[in-house]
């Protein structure tokens, strides 16, 4: 049994990757082998037949664990399955605007080898009303469509994960990978939290984080009950995918092209727009009229965080004007 973890649960392009980067960063907090294991999603069998994999990849000496895994959030079995082989977990969630998040998340899979071809346009159609289930519903109806015109890869990230991504040697299936596509799904917190509640759970929100990151790690370095060291480096890392087992002399060189201005030659930037140019997508595109819809259809979902959670409604004002934020 793993004595002490710190699991990053959620969501998905609200700030995980760069809280990863910097609780990794803490002399007590183990950097990992791989981020987003996505481990304890799969079944009950598989989690207890492979768990020394996972344990001997995620756990550095006596350290605490470190595991950023953005399906966890949508499973209510995770927690359980967690607790039976963590002794102390902590469970941090990012919050982030919702129609920020929602771009984001959409921006991302146009981009992650054009697993996304539809415009936002199409992945709006047919929404008119900011009611949940109506939104999610719609969402289904224009996803199923999506699949069967070939718009999305359906098989993103779903079949084998763990061997294709970390040279697993046992074959795993992701459950409900489409959750990736389902954009407005993941952007209705307030559906999704319920099971995640007590003193356990800390929400962070990835706006406040970003203007005054200090105090949000001090105040989560409490609740962890980690020390705040006083060399601890607070710098938000460049919005990038992390590659845990980089080389000290890989390092070096990326940290040169950052200080001088030359970051479209960071390896991942590289390789990203070789592959633009190799594919010639199409122009994004989202519009202004695309987001004055996002901010009606997401409406309800402000108003529950103004009424119930009005710290982190707060914290989103900057994002728009507040006189028009829900």
């Amino acid at each position: 049994m793993i004595e002490k973890g710190i699991f990053i649960v959620g969501f998905r392009k609200s700030g995980t990757t760069s809280l990863f980067d910097m609780l990794s960063r803490h002399p007590s907090v183990g950097r990992p082998a791989f981020k987003e294991p996505q481990f304890f999603c799969l079944d009950e069998e598989t989690v207890e037949r492979h768990f020394d994999w996972y344990a001997s990849a995620m756990v550095r000496d006596d350290k605490a664990l470190l595991d950023a895994s953005t399906l966890y959030v949508h499973d209510p079995r995770v927690r359980r399955t967690i607790a039976r082989h963590v002794r102390q977990p902590r469970f941090v969630i990012c919050l982030r605007t919702p129609v920020s998040r929602f771009i984001s998340a959409y921006t991302h899979m146009c981009n992650r080898g054009r697993s996304e071809r539809r415009p936002l346009d199409e992945v709006l159609a047919g929404h008119t009303s900011s009611a949940a289930g109506e939104l999610l519903a719609q969402e289904e109806r224009n996803l199923a469509q999506a699949k069967r015109e070939g718009r999305v890869d359906p098989n993103y990230l779903g079949e084998d994960y763990h061997r294709r991504s970390f040279g697993a040697h046992f074959p795993t299936r992701l459950p409900d990978a489409d959750v990736f596509y389902r954009y407005f799904k993941e952007s209705l917190y307030s559906r999704v939290l319920d099971g995640w509640d007590g003193p356990e759970v800390r929400l962070v929100s990835f706006e406040r984080l970003i203007r005054r990151p200090e105090a949000e790690m001090r105040a989560l370095l409490e609740f962890l009950e980690l020390p705040f060291p006083d060399d601890f480096d607070c710098d938000l890392p460049a919005n990038r995918n992390i590659a845990v087992r980089e080389s000290p002399r890989l390092i070096r060189i990326k940290d040169h092209l950052r200080r001088h201005g030359m970051t479209r030659l960071l390896p991942g930037r590289l390789a990203m727009g070789i592959k633009r140019f190799l594919g010639a997508p199409p122009s994004i595109g989202i519009t202004e009229s695309n987001k004055a819809t996002l901010w009606r259809l997401l409406e309800e979902e402000f108003t529950y965080w103004r009424l119930n959670r009005p710290e982190v409604h707060e914290s989103w004002t900057g994002t728009r004007k507040a006189s028009r934020l829900p």
